[in-house]
C-alpha cells in the first residue's frame, strides 16, 4: 500500500493541482463549502471575527483573522507564530543538523546559506505543523529586526503524517522560505516557511507573493529582502492561503529552557521557551 502511494504522490501533478485548488477557493462559488468545512474540521466559529455566512469565498475563510481576544499574546519568552502541532522539538548538533520525525537534517539544505547554519549551530528549533482546521496567520515570535528573506523553490509534497512517510527529507525539498530575525547583536531567530500540496501561496510582508506554480521551473535560491525592518512580538508578518509548516531556529543562547514536547498543540502566541536575554 506504501508503495502505491508512493507512486501516486509522485504521479500527481502537486503544482498544477495546486494552481487550481487556489483558483477554486477564490471563486464565489467555493463559499458553498465552507459550512461543511466548518463541520469537517470542527473550527471553533466563535472565535472569527465575521459570520460564517459573511465570508465571499473559501480563500477568505481559510485565510481568516480572529478577534483580538481569541489570541492572547503571552508578555514573556519566545511564543508560537501559528497554531498548531509541534512535530519536532530539540537541539541543533555541532554537526549543524537536527532531527525531525527520525529524519536528520542538514541547516545547510534547508536553509540554502552555510553562514546562517554556522550560526545557528548549538541552538534550538520546532517544527510546528498547521492542519486545515488551524488559524493560518504567522505572528512574530520575538521582538526584533527582520534583516533577510530567501527564497527556495521546490517540490510541494503534502507536509502531512502521511506525506513525511511518504518522502524523505521533506521539508528540504519543498518550495520554502526562510526569514531571519535579529533580536541584538549575539542572539536571533529564523523562521521557515515550508509550502505543501495545495498551498495556493505564501504571502509575507515586504516580499513579493509567492504563488509555487509561477516558480516551479526555478532550481536555484533567490535574496529577496534585505534590510532593517523592526517588528514587535505578536505582530501578523504573514500568511499560508493553504497551507503548511512552520520551523522556527533559535540561535545558542537564546533560549533557556524549552516547554513543549512532541505531540503537544500549540496556539498562537502561547510559549514556547523562557529566554535569558530579557523579555520583549
Amino acid at each position: 500500500m506504501q508503495r502505491l502511494q508512493r507512486i501516486a504522490m509522485q504521479l500527481i501533478p502537486r503544482s498544477t493541482t495546486t494552481y487550481f485548488l487556489g483558483k477554486f477557493s477564490r471563486m464565489r462559488l467555493s463559499r458553498k463549502v465552507i459550512p461543511w468545512y466548518v463541520r469537517k474540521y470542527q473550527i471553533n466559529v466563535w472565535e472569527l471575527d465575521r459570520k460564517v455566512e459573511d465570508y465571499p469565498n473559501l480563500h477568505s475563510f481559510f485565510c481568516r483573522s480572529l478577534h483580538s481576544f481569541a489570541r492572547p499574546l503571552a508578555k514573556e519568552g519566545l511564543v508560537s507564530p501559528v497554531d498548531g502541532l509541534v512535530t519536532s522539538t530539540g537541539l541543533i548538533d555541532d554537526q549543524q543538523q537536527f532531527e525531525a520525525k527520525g529524519q536528520i537534517y542538514s541547516l545547510f539544505n534547508l536553509l540554502h546559506d552555510e553562514d546562517l547554519a554556522h550560526r545557528l549551530t548549538g541552538g534550538q528549533f520546532w517544527v510546528i505543523y498547521l492542519s486545515p482546521r488551524d488559524y493560518h496567520r504567522i505572528h512574530i515570535p520575538y521582538s526584533g529586526l527582520w534583516v533577510s528573506h530567501r527564497h527556495i523553490p521546490g517540490h510541494l509534497y503534502p507536509v502531512n503524517s502521511l506525506g513525511e512517510k511518504m518522502t524523505s527529507l521533506l521539508f528540504a525539498k519543498n518550495e520554502r522560505v526562510v526569514t531571519e530575525f535579529r533580536v541584538n547583536d549575539q542572539h536571533f531567530y529564523v523562521l521557515v516557511s515550508i509550502g505543501a500540496f495545495g498551498v495556493g501561496s505564501v504571502r509575507l510582508r515586504h516580499m513579493p507573493r509567492m504563488h509555487p506554480f509561477r516558480h516551479r521551473f526555478l532550481h536555484h535560491s533567490e535574496s529577496l529582502f534585505q534590510g532593517a525592518v523592526e517588528e514587535l512580538k505578536g505582530e501578523e508578518f504573514g500568511r499560508f492561503e493553504l497551507g503548511s509548516t512552520v520551523i522556527l531556529l533559535t540561535s545558542p543562547g537564546f533560549v533557556v529552557n524549552n516547554l513543549q514536547t512532541v505531540g503537544q498543540r500549540v496556539k498562537m502566541g502561547s510559549v514556547l521557551a523562557n529566554v535569558g536575554i530579557g523579555n520583549r
